[in-house]
């Protein structure tokens, strides 16, 4: 290879490492997100079960098939502030996901307290879940966008002159971030990986 070639196959490298680094960088983000997430729910279901067992007088069985009426009612708000955080969702695909997680919470008419609580958990992990899209869209439209221009600018220096090139917009980036890489798009992935928290 001459010098020339050379140098724009370890330019090429460097953005291709840059990019790597950014999402590996993404990854440790929403592996710690979550990490946090299972340690406060952990610790939540701690704390509940034994202040309630504890001023009920009651086993730990005991404490988790009880459920009052002013917690069902606290149960039915939660939904309903659910709900409307689930219609305040933009990206079709993530509300339709959130809704089927609500219909299947919901089908219980007669719920205990580990199932109250399990269903706050879900709801948590439910808020977690759309964060992290939204972050992850964002960031991987940003690497896209970076990454086209500066190939874009590359191959302008290359060649030796400057011509008209594609603009990105939003929809652009919206089909890219779409495309099931692997059989999966990242929203169907971060879900999996939701549901096995």
């Amino acid at each position: 290879m001459t010098k020339n070639n050379d140098y724009w196959v370890k330019r090429a490298l460097q953005r291709e490492s840059e990019s790597a680094a950014k999402g590996a960088a993404l990854t440790a983000r929403m592996f710690t997100e979550y990490q946090r997430a299972a340690r406060e729910i952990r610790r939540s279901i701690n704390d509940f079960y034994a202040r309630y067992a504890s001023e009920q007088d009651l086993s730990y069985d005991e404490a988790v098939r009880r459920l009052s009426r002013p917690e069902v009612k606290e149960w039915k708000a939660s939904i309903g502030d659910w709900v409307k955080r689930i219609n305040q969702e933009q990206d079709e695909a993530v509300k339709a996901l959130l809704k089927a997680e609500l219909d299947a919470l919901s089908y219980n008419s007669q719920i205990s307290r580990l199932e109250a609580l399990f269903g706050q958990i879900q709801m948590s992990l439910n808020d977690l879940y759309t964060v992290g899209v939204r972050q992850m869209r964002q960031e991987f439209g940003d690497l896209f966008t970076a990454g086209y221009y500066k190939k874009a600018y590359d191959i302008q220096q290359r060649v030796g002159f400057v011509h008209e090139f594609a603009k990105i917009n939003e929809d652009m980036i919206t089909n890219v971030l779409s495309y099931p890489w692997s059989g999966a798009d990242f929203s169907a992935r971060l879900w999996e990986n939701k549901r096995m928290l």
